[in-house]
């Protein structure tokens, strides 16, 4: 069954359409989901009727791809975290801190408490505080940092 060129353009994407009034234009354009369906039926579809198994590897190779990066960004983001914990232990950096809120510091018994903790293989204490040094002889104050330690068990840390 053939078609004339006013019924073939009825059917496609663009239909052809008078208006009046002049300077308009005579081609008129469906909404973008309506236009994207229609394309799909026309062109599409027929294809993957007929070669099912072809698309659905051509969906396949793509959920691999995309495993395969995010597979990488998982391994490379593990890797770094690894390599900056072996650089902090060999530096010598605690893997945990326990600080005072305030400049008044804690109760001593709650470094007992964390040193006796069975997954706390490592435990010293650290004083840090500043001092400031008198003037003497027309100088002016000078501000110290003061670190305490335990001399015993910063030998094994």
């Amino acid at each position: 069954m053939a078609c004339g060129p006013n019924e073939a353009a009825a059917h496609g994407p663009l239909q052809r359409r008078r208006r009046a009034g002049a300077g308009s234009s005579p081609f008129t354009v469906p909404d973008a989901p309506l236009m994207q369906a229609a394309l799909f039926v026309q062109l599409s579809w027929p294809q993957w009727r007929h070669h099912p198994w072809q698309r659905a590897a051509a969906l396949l190779a793509v959920m691999l791809g995309v495993a395969l990066a995010f597979s990488v960004q998982l391994i490379n983001e593990s890797a770094l975290s690894e390599l900056g914990t072996a650089v902090r232990a060999v530096n010598g950096e605690p893997d945990f801190r326990l600080r005072a809120a305030s400049n008044s510091g804690f109760d001593e018994a709650l470094y007992a408490r964390v040193a006796a903790h069975p997954q706390v293989a490592l435990a010293g204490p650290r004083v840090e505080g500043t001092a400031t040094a008198g003037a003497a002889n027309g100088r002016p104050p000078v501000t110290l940092q003061v670190i305490g330690l335990d001399a015993l068990s910063a030998a094994t840390l």
